[in-house]
């Protein structure tokens, strides 16, 4: 449960948990939009907790229920506009600063070029991007020391 929470929080922690510990309050709101989103989309959890992180590779679940899930929480989170047709890039980039150095994050304006009329598969493919992104960032920590990726 665990993993998948830190999943959850976006890409929203698992690859910036060596970074930098969460505040409280943010864990707190993320367990509260997770169970929302469960109840909304009427997704099972076990879909959620089968997300698979090994190696560093992270297995998403690429079904419409998963992809609704994503759509609610990214709207909940401010990361998706309310009628679900662009990706808020401003929001988003401003919770990846506090986990990231900002000039690093400029390398995810590649996947601003993310197009869907499909919010579930825009919500999706942005995903997909900031994590092969930000595994690229993890990778360069272990070149350049934490402390340069962090803030």
């Amino acid at each position: 449960m665990m993993k998948s929470l830190i999943f959850f929080c976006f890409v929203n922690v698992f690859l910036f948990q060596f970074v930098r510990s969460r505040p409280y309050h943010f864990e707190t709101s993320v367990k509260k939009i997770i169970q929302e989103c469960l109840d909304e989309v009427k997704m099972d959890r076990s879909i959620f907790n089968d997300v698979a992180v090994s190696n560093d590779a992270i297995i998403i679940p690429q079904d419409d229920i998963y992809k609704k899930f994503l759509v609610c929480s990214y709207k909940k989170q401010g990361f998706l506009s309310s009628d679900g047709k662009r990706m808020v890039y401003e929001n988003l980039f401003e919770f990846l600063g506090y986990y990231y150095n900002k000039f690093l994050l400029r390398q995810l304006e590649v996947c601003k070029r993310i197009e869907s009329d499909d919010p579930g598969e825009l919500c999706f493919k942005n995903l997909e991007c900031i994590l092969k992104v930000l595994s690229g960032l993890k990778s360069l920590s272990t070149n350049m020391g934490e402390n340069e990726i962090a803030r």
